[in-house]
Formats: C-alpha cells, sequence, structure tokens
C-alpha cells in the first residue's frame, strides 16, 4: 500500500470484539503499526453526499468509528466501519 492510501474495515456487527478490539488489536500489531485511524466521514467519496456525513457524523465516536445500532430486532442488522490511513 503507497503512503496514504486507506484500509476500511467494515462489519455487519454490533459486537465490540467483531469491531473496536479487532481495530484495536490490528493497530497494536506490527502491520498496523504504520497506520492511523481516521473519521469515516472525512474520505473523499463522502464530501459531496451530505445525507449520507450528517449520518455518518451522528454515529462516529471520539475516534472517528462509526456504528449503527438496529432500531428493533426486525430492523437492518447493525453495522460498523473503521478508516485506517498507511503512514509509512
Amino acid at each position: 500500500m503507497k503512503p496514504g492510501g486507506e484500509l476500511i474495515y467494515a462489519t455487519c456487527s454490533v459486537l465490540e470484539v467483531e469491531n473496536e478490539q479487532v481495530i484495536d488489536a490490528f493497530l497494536q500489531s506490527e502491520q498496523g503499526r504504520a497506520f492511523k485511524l481516521a473519521p469515516l466521514h472525512e474520505a473523499d467519496s463522502f464530501k459531496d453526499e451530505t445525507e449520507a456525513m450528517a449520518y455518518i457524523c451522528e454515529r462516529e465516536d471520539m475516534r472517528g468509528l462509526f456504528q449503527s445500532t438496529p432500531l428493533s430486532p426486525t430492523d437492518f442488522d447493525g453495522h460498523f466501519c473503521a478508516r485506517l490511513i498507511y503512514q509509512i
């Protein structure tokens, strides 16, 4: 991957063990140390998508990790997304 390249990790899960814990373990690994987290809403693909950007911003945490949750048991799955930028 070239410096500045982006790696997107996405799941259709609300489980921390499948989401945040995977990202944290990767960032602490030898390969992951070359990456840094970046807010999903700052991705170039959203710059002209104001509605999508607003939805994402409402659901990003302080680290820039996106998480949506089902509104009811019969609603859509939850989703998680992390955007990582290659630094080396």
